[in-house]
């Protein structure tokens, strides 16, 4: 009977992660003027989240990974943050990697205002005959700026799944 009990309270409390929707920068968010755990941090990663999925086609299998991330810039010194760099294949079966959305949010005005990476702010490398790095450099960033952005790598390699890094 007691172990009973014991597992009824236990089915009552639940965990929820942390909410994060994509486009929904808070005032809050901009307004922190340092990181609570860190004061003397220049930038921190205040969400990353990353899914693997497989989609199949009529002819072959891909691999489809997406990455979610939200970086609030603290300092100058974070500027660094603003910029993401991911490396590919691209020998043989070559791997499709682009990024779907990628903003920079400001408070002006008490305001918040997006602004969108443009085109000019993606560069492809080639660094071999099988890597290149994909290259971004977020537009309008600032201190106090929060820059969201995703990616998505499409690869046939459906059986080489991606490492990922818990801590930075």
């Amino acid at each position: 009977m007691r172990i009973i009990i014991i597992l009824l309270l236990l089915a009552g409390f639940s965990a929820t992660a942390q909410e994060f929707k994509m486009g929904k920068v808070s005032m809050e968010e901009l307004q922190q003027k340092f990181h609570p755990a860190d004061t003397s941090a220049p930038a921190a990663i205040l969400f990353k989240r990353g899914k693997s999925f497989f989609e199949i086609t009529s002819d072959r299998w891909f691999l489809v990974t997406e990455v979610e991330a939200r970086i609030k810039i603290y300092k100058k010194e974070g500027y660094e943050y603003a910029n993401e760099e991911i490396d590919y294949y691209t020998g043989g079966l070559s791997v499709k990697l682009y990024f779907t959305d990628a903003y920079t949010y400001n408070v002006v005005g008490g305001k918040i205002e997006k602004t969108k990476l443009r085109s000019d702010g993606e560069f492809d490398e080639k660094v071999n005959e099988n890597v290149s790095i994909k290259k971004i450099v977020m537009p309008n960033v600032k201190e106090g700026s929060v820059i969201e952005y995703k990616y998505v790598i499409k690869s046939p390699y459906f059986h080489e799944v991606n490492d990922w890094y818990f801590q930075y």
